[in-house]
């Protein structure tokens, strides 16, 4: 689900990139030297697209593991079934282990015992930072290569 939210925008960056790189001279030659469409594509598009797919999939990552937290902080997760209780009557269970369910459920011991719930946000938010600095990084990466 998160995959199909973000595509649009990820869709309108990669057309906003390739529309400025079909206007660079390097593009051009390869029309002007005969290359078919998919050679071109192959040679000069993908090579240069690339390096900004990576970081938006790192930065992406970060992105989506900020929401997993906060809707494991609502109790809403991401594998849940349905247990049927009475005839008319069920409940939904969580059937994951993961830190934002962890983070959930720890929720009602927060005022007696605070550090129960500190270690899973901890965990969290240390893969979001480390998802934010390697995109980060890649992107400076890919930035001293085309200088």
């Amino acid at each position: 689900m998160l995959a199909i939210i973000e595509i649009g925008r990820v869709a309108t960056i990669v057309q906003q990139q390739a529309h400025t790189l079909s206007k660079r001279l390097f593009v051009e030659a390869g029309v002007t030297l005969g290359f078919s469409p998919f050679q071109n594509y192959r040679r000069n598009y993908i090579p240069n697209l690339l390096p900004e797919l990576v970081v938006m999939f790192f930065t992406d990552l970060g992105r989506a593991a900020l929401l997993i937290g906060q809707l494991g902080m609502l109790s809403i997760f991401i594998s849940q079934v349905w247990i049927q209780t009475g005839f008319t009557s069920g409940t939904i269970q969580n059937t994951s282990l993961n830190w934002a369910t962890l983070l959930g459920s720890a929720r009602v011991d927060l005022l007696t015992a605070p550090w129960i719930p500190l270690f899973s946000a901890g965990a969290i938010t240390l893969a979001i930072i480390t998802f934010n600095m390697l995109g980060e990084g890649f992107r400076k990466l890919f930035d001293r290569r085309i200088s």
